[in-house]
């Protein structure tokens, strides 16, 4: 719903769930997640229009990125509010920013205050404010990295490639200061391995548009699972 509403301008609350081609109010019983899109065929139970597999495919996803945050960080809550949050705020944006080339701010600005509200909250718990002061380093140097190259480079790096990276920046770092650049570089090598590969076989040229927040969110999420075993080998701590 949030990636097909917040592109269109529409809100996230109301009116609810309806069929995008007839506008009928889905009900309850035909709104339960992937189970009832199966159960429907796949289409509206009114116009029989049919709707696209991303709705199921997208909740499957946000359903596998959630089990994956809470087996991986079960006994630490605070990482795991901060994995929840970026988990299906870059499954969103990724999506989104592939089909229209927008990152929205409403998304993004909504789970950076989700994020910091959450790192202080924790602060004030354990009376340890080194998490937000990792937090705000790792926000502020991924967010300068990349307004440098958005204004230095305008055609090739937009303003919410810079806000997504605040988001990651801030995320990765509250939760270890050491994995902020390693999940900035992991978007760039899968960035540039995507495109190099795109160009090699024909699919696009220099000039080609190729949106950065799916890449971003990549290096992101394998940073969460995969950051302390890359920490040792490249900043060997």
């Amino acid at each position: 719903m949030v990636i097909w509403r917040i592109p269109r301008g529409e809100s996230v609350s109301r009116p609810r769930s309806y069929c995008p081609n007839c506008k009928a109010q889905i009900r309850s019983f035909d709104n339960f997640p992937v189970l009832s899109w199966l159960l429907l065929g796949g289409k509206c139970r009114k116009c029989k229009t049919q709707i696209s597999i991303r709705y199921p495919l997208v909740e499957i996803g946000c359903a596998g990125l959630f089990l994956l945050a809470g087996l991986h960080f079960r006994q630490g809550y605070f990482e795991l509010a901060i994995a929840c949050t970026m988990s299906a705020t870059l499954l969103a944006v990724s999506v989104i920013d592939i089909e229209h080339y927008i990152i929205p701010n409403k998304i993004v600005l909504f789970a950076t205050l989700v994020v910091v509200g959450t790192v202080v909250g924790h602060c004030i718990f354990i009376s340890r404010w080194i998490d937000l002061r990792n937090c705000l380093v790792g926000g502020g140097i991924s967010f300068l990295l990349f307004a440098l190259i958005h204004f230095g480079f305008p055609s090739g790096m937009g303003f919410g490639d810079v806000k997504l990276a605040l988001l990651i920046g801030l995320s990765l770092a509250a939760i270890r200061l050491a994995f902020f650049p390693i999940g900035l570089f992991l978007a760039f090598l899968a960035g540039s391995i995507f495109g190099l590969g795109s160009m090699a076989i024909g699919k696009a040229t220099r000039k080609s548009k190729i949106p950065f927040g799916p890449f971003l969110s990549i290096g992101a999420l394998a940073t969460l699972y995969v950051g302390p075993e890359l920490a040792k080998i490249w900043l060997g701590r």
